[in-house]
């Protein structure tokens, strides 16, 4: 109401003015306040000799001037023509005048601070994507003067403090899960800016033999990362293992050095031609290693320590925080026997059952105590150490360990320990490796747990 009556008073002083100039059409000069003759450079003269004042332009606030700016912003020519309209800002508390692109203050002679423009889309959200069991997160975006930032969290999660900043800190569900944390810009004048989007997966993981909560990440290795995707659920995704719910397939010991996808080139070993990682250096970077032949490993000399159950190595692919599950981790959330081939319903903590849903299976994991699952492991498939090529059987999941067959110094130095787990005939086994072992070369799914 306020901007209509502004607008109409503006309007209407106008109109009298306009009235009283072409009322007097035989005089190209007026003096309003005297009864004296202007000057000769001037075609309109205020005199407040009789009747002491001043000429009050129209008053208007950020949001009245971008009501009257998008009367002439429909159209270059009427932009152009607007050029020289004058109104006092009261909330900058200057006069500002139209120069045709933008409103100029002449309180410094500059475009004016409280400028409207749409504010831009937020940098990059910086925070993590991985988030344990109730943690708490700070989330952040880079921060530009005169912004205010509307924050949203997924269901379950409490914002704590930063709302309308550039920054917050958040409280992640007890529930496992994923979503998105978005940060949407807006300014004083009520425009709003493209929203930025992070997303996130969060408290997945399962209770030990000890009964102590374990923080695992809800995806495999190069799956769910850039995309919000149920991690309960079977998606194929792309043809490179992304975009889905499978991931990549990773030789043991290597980085993510871009083998690991499913649909990379391939190379015959083993590999001699070694950085000082112990990685694969020269024109073989990137690809996967065929073994061709009896040792089993992707490399020559084979090295237990590229990973290693005892602590995060520098070519443990896992993002800070996590690194590569050992042996000794898979059997804390399962129980049993190392070695051997046990039914599923044999696990002596957590739930553990296979789920089709006529795509692909895997395992599902719940707590003893609940209904709400809390990890789930697809049968994602491997490739084979011989050839490289997927091997076609998604009945199972593989799943490698950090810890080398029989452990450091057992002298095994070409193969490592596995979690696999298969399908068949309605019945599920799970196996899990210590003195056993598979081919380092062979391509086998990672399930990355938290650091203590």
């Amino acid at each position: 109401m306020k901007q209509n009556l502004t607008l109409i008073n503006c309007k209407f002083s106008i109109f009298l003015l306009m009235t009283f100039l072409f009322t007097l059409p035989l005089k190209a000069q007026v003096n309003i306040g005297s009864d004296t003759n202007p000057n000769p450079f001037s075609i309109l003269e205020l005199t407040t000799k009789i009747s002491p004042g001043g000429l009050r332009m129209p008053q208007l606030d950020n949001k009245e001037r971008v009501a009257v700016q998008e009367k002439f912003n429909e159209n270059t020519a009427t932009a152009e023509a607007a050029k020289g309209l004058v109104i006092y800002n009261t909330d900058s508390g200057c006069l500002e005048f139209w120069n045709g692109t933008e409103w100029i203050s002449l309180c410094a002679d500059t475009a004016s601070p409280a400028a409207c423009v749409t504010p831009a889309q937020p940098s990059e959200i910086n925070g993590n994507k991985f988030v344990k069991k109730g943690a708490k997160e700070t989330y952040s975006v880079d921060n530009v003067e005169g912004v205010t930032y509307k924050w949203t969290v997924p269901d379950g999660w409490t914002i704590n403090s930063g709302d309308n900043t550039n920054s917050i800190t958040a409280t992640a569900s007890i529930d496992a899960g994923y979503g998105t944390v978005t940060v949407t810009p807006s300014n004083n004048c009520g425009d709003i800016g493209i929203t930025r989007t992070l997303n996130v997966s969060f408290s997945c993981g399962a209770y030990n033999l000890d009964g102590e909560w374990v923080d695992f990440m809800c995806y495999n290795l190069g799956a769910g990362a850039d995309a919000a995707i149920n991690p309960f659920s079977y998606v194929e995704g792309n043809a490179d293992g992304s975009g889905g719910t499978l991931g990549y397939l990773y030789q043991w010991g290597r980085i993510s050095d871009g083998h690991q996808l499913r649909n990379s080139e391939t190379a015959e070993g083993p590999e001699t031609n070694l950085d000082d990682n112990g990685q694969v250096a020269g024109d073989n970077i990137g690809k996967f290693i065929d073994s061709n032949n009896d040792i089993g490993d992707w490399r020559d000399p084979g090295d237990s320590y590229l990973w290693y159950d005892d602590g995060k190595t520098v070519n443990d692919p896992c993002p800070d925080g996590w690194h590569v599950a050992s042996a000794e981790d898979w059997h804390n959330i399962f129980g049993g026997i190392y070695n051997t081939g046990m039914d599923i319903t044999t696990a002596e903590v957590n739930t553990w059952k296979f789920i089709n849903s006529g795509n692909g299976g895997g395992l599902l994991i719940t707590p003893s105590n609940s209904s709400k699952p809390t990890l789930f492991l697809p049968a994602a498939g491997y490739r084979t150490d011989d050839s490289g090529m997927d091997d076609g059987d998604y009945s199972g999941g593989q799943y490698w360990t950090c810890s080398p067959r029989g452990g450091i110094g057992s002298g095994r130095t070409t193969n490592s320990c596995a979690m696999r787990f298969w399908e068949s005939n309605g019945n599920t086994s799970i196996r899990i490796q210590s003195t056993l072992g598979t081919p380092r070369s062979q391509g086998y799914s990672v399930r990355c747990i938290a650091d203590e």
